[in-house]
């Protein structure tokens, strides 16, 4: 058994020494006799001796099982006594573990161990016992203490046998089964004490593979035994296990280990830690230490922290970028520059007690040597809600939290109110400067940060057939198409409107306004409000302006040229109509081609060219160089302040006058020399007194007038100075 036990452990002693380490690392398993019958065939040596070593061993395991199935014993032999010197010599090997079996081994080599063969004797020695492999019975070693009883024992069965031949052949039979019984039990406890002597060996070789799995790791306790297991291809895993400081560029796949109380200092220049697995135990620190202004200290890989991160130190810049996760602590310590943390890598309970912008920045770039980029789309329309293009950024950052806006178009005006995806409302021109806001930074290594991006555009046109203003609550950032987001400036309607569009006035609006294509302004239903202008309102050739349902407050109009040939339209408004020109004093354009029905206009309209009234009230006087009348017109005359026709005056409507207060001598419009007699005809004069009064057509050195005579008598004959002449009845 001894040699047995001798063979199995030097071969354990080799397999410890031929087993792959980097399996044994990697947690590979290996049962005992896999493991032995590798290291028989690597020695070369035969491998039968040892698989026959191990296959009896196992065999033994259950030899106890089967002889207790197999074995029927008769009730006699059963009860029979079995020898006090048997009882004695059973006993348990003294227990010995893997150490020391394997120190009382020789000095063998594998071939010596492989040469040996089963069949060769093996001896045991069991308290008094002397057990003989090869024999078939135990031969039982006669001790001083049981002499005389054993020889008196044998006297007295050789007579009883003598004496009776039956009772010689049961005591032969007896003592044979006896014999038996006792040797059978013997092998039992041996095979018991081998089973549990294979056990402790498979639990040694357990450990001891365990022990070469743990051979690739290394303890480092200076910053020469770190570089060291660094460029050492059997280390897997270094523990730094003493404070220490390291100077050098790290970037490894081994998984560094900072030990619990040890600090681990890396203080380089302008370098990287890089480490797939830096893994940081509760208690240890480590610490990036900053030395010199141009410092630039890049951490970037895997990390476990759940003990300390201290970045510190008067001079230079820290980039963190490494994903970070645990239960420890993140802190900054006397950093004159703050230390940029790349966006979403350090978890914020790690930072809790550090202030973002005031102990460290957030680094939105991705890659810390590529510039971003911005650019706005390609293709930009009014109406369109556009987004920035900014390249090399952190994939998950919001750029309407870490950039601030500035949006401006042609003419350099503030537009969109910084808004990170506006809408867009103007045509033409459009510029965006683009900058970080704290606590975000674009900062890049070699001391790089870009302070702002400019970028511009070009916004196409789009018209709508609808619009909404209000100048009091409206805003030229929306599209004004609902009632809800309206424009504010006339203006700005104005040029998105498409043509025959209409802009509709949800409050009252004063402001000028320029007409390029034909548009109806007019008051939201069931409304009139005031449109009042202190500019002059302009329109271009051939284009018609409709005003509807509007309050008329001192309009202005005005056109630039006499070749245009648009229209103003001016339909169920009130109030007052001047022309900005000429009340200028200069010589004004006249305005060509306006046309009012169904309005009442509180004050006189000048320089029109061609004016059409149509079922229309004016107080005060018109002056035109043509006049279409249309339906039942009626003009207030102001004294001493005749309207004005310089051409013709057509259609098929009448022209009402209605004075106040009618008197003789009053002029009421002046017309063509030579035209008096023919218009007095389609002229009235709304109250005549009961014929007291009546128009009259006369020439004065100042021009052609039709005004109000006055009869002597309402029924009388004679006519004074400029009063009517004496008429048939049936005259005016």
């Amino acid at each position: 058994m001894k040699r047995r036990i001798l063979s199995l452990g030097i071969a354990c002693c080799l397999l410890f020494t031929a087993l792959p380490g980097t399996a044994l690392a990697e947690g590979g398993s290996i049962s005992v006799k896999e493991a032995a019958l590798d290291v028989a065939e690597e020695s070369g040596g035969p491998e039968e001796p040892v698989k026959t070593e191990l296959v009896e061993a196992e065999e033994r395991q259950e030899a106890p099982a089967e002889a207790q199935t197999e074995q029927a014993e008769p009730e006699e032999i059963k009860d029979a006594d079995v020898p006090e010197t048997q009882e004695e010599t059973v006993k348990e090997a003294p227990e010995q573990n893997a150490e020391e079996i394997v120190s009382e081994i020789p000095e063998q080599d594998a071939e010596e161990i492989a040469d040996e063969t089963p069949e060769e004797s093996e001896q045991e020695t069991v308290g008094d016992e002397k057990f003989t492999g090869g024999g078939d019975e135990p031969e039982v070693a006669v001790t001083p203490g049981n002499t005389a009883t054993d020889e008196d024992l044998t006297v007295s069965k050789d007579t009883a046998a003598a004496e009776d031949p039956a009772i010689s052949e049961a005591t032969s039979a007896t003592e044979e089964t006896t014999e038996d019984v006792a040797t059978e039990e013997i092998t039992e406890q041996i095979a018991a004490e081998e089973n549990a002597e294979l056990s402790l060996f498979a639990t040694e070789l357990e450990t001891g593979i365990a022990v070469l799995a743990a051979e690739g790791e290394e303890n480092v306790k200076d910053k020469q035994g770190l570089k060291s297991a660094l460029t050492n291809d059997d280390i897997n895993t270094i523990n730094i296990a003493a404070s220490l400081t390291y100077y050098d560029k790290i970037e490894t796949k081994k998984k560094l280990v900072v030990k619990s109380g040890v600090t681990f200092t890396w203080k380089a220049y302008q370098d990287t830690f890089k480490a797939s697995d830096l893994i940081i135990e509760e208690g240890g620190t480590f610490c990036v230490s900053l030395w010199d202004f141009l410092c630039q200290e890049i951490v970037e890989g895997n990390v476990t922290n759940n003990g300390k991160i201290e970045i510190s130190g008067p001079k230079g810049e820290c980039f963190w970028t490494a994903a970070t996760k645990g239960t420890g602590t993140f802190i900054t310590s006397n950093a004159a520059e703050k230390p940029c943390i790349s966006y979403n890598t350090v978890p914020d309970t790690m930072l809790d007690g550090q202030k973002a912008g005031n102990d460290y920045y957030i680094n939105i770039v991705k890659d810390l040597s590529i510039v971003p980029t911005v650019s706005l789309p390609e293709n930009m329309t009014v109406g369109d809600t556009i987004e920035v293009t900014v390249t090399n950024l952190i994939e998950g950052v919001n750029p309407g939290d870490a950039f601030t806006f500035k949006w401006k178009n042609g003419s350099s005006f503030d537009r969109y109110y910084g808004a990170a995806t506006p809408t867009l409302t103007e045509a033409g021109t459009l510029k965006l400067n683009l900058s970080a806001k704290k606590p975000y930074v674009i900062k890049l290594k070699g001391n790089s940060q870009p302070g702002s991006f400019d970028v511009t555009g070009t916004v196409a046109k789009r018209e709508y057939e609808l619009l909404y203003v209000d100048q009091l609550n409206g805003d030229d950032t929306n599209l004004g198409t609902t009632k809800d987001a309206p424009l504010k400036d006339l203006k700005k309607a104005a040029e998105n409107i498409q043509a025959g569009g209409t802009i509709i006035l949800l409050g009252d609006y004063s402001g000028g306004a320029g007409f390029e294509k034909n548009v109806t302004v007019k008051s939201a239903d069931g409304s009139k409000y005031k449109l009042g202008s202190t500019y002059s309102w302009t329109k271009s050739k051939d284009v018609t302006v409709t005003l509807e349902n509007i309050e008329l407050n001192d309009f202005a109009w005005r056109d630039y040229s006499s070749s245009h040939n648009g229209r103003l339209v001016i339909t169920n408004c009130t109030g007052n109509i001047r022309d900005a020109g000429y009340d200028s004093g200069s010589d004004g354009v006249p305005v060509r081609n306006v046309e009012i029905s169904n309005s009442n206009i509180t004050d006189s309209i000048e320089n029109v060219e061609n004016l059409t009234l149509t079922d229309t009230s004016v107080k005060g006087r018109i002056y035109t160089t043509n006049l279409m009348l249309t339906g039942e017109n009626t003009i207030i005359p102001v004294k001493n302040s005749p309207s004005c026709v310089e051409g013709t005056i057509r259609g098929d409507g009448i022209l009402r006058f209605s004075p106040v207060t009618p008197e003789k001598g009053f002029k009421l419009i002046e017309v063509p020399k030579g035209t008096q007699d023919e218009l007095i005809s389609r002229m009235k004069l709304a109250d005549t007194k009961d014929g007291q009064f009546r128009l009259k057509g006369y020439t004065e050195y100042t021009g052609t007038y039709i005004g109000i005579a006055e009869r002597v008598t309402a029924q009388g004959k004679l006519g004074v100075g400029n009063e009517p002449a004496l008429q048939a009845a049936g005259d005016k």
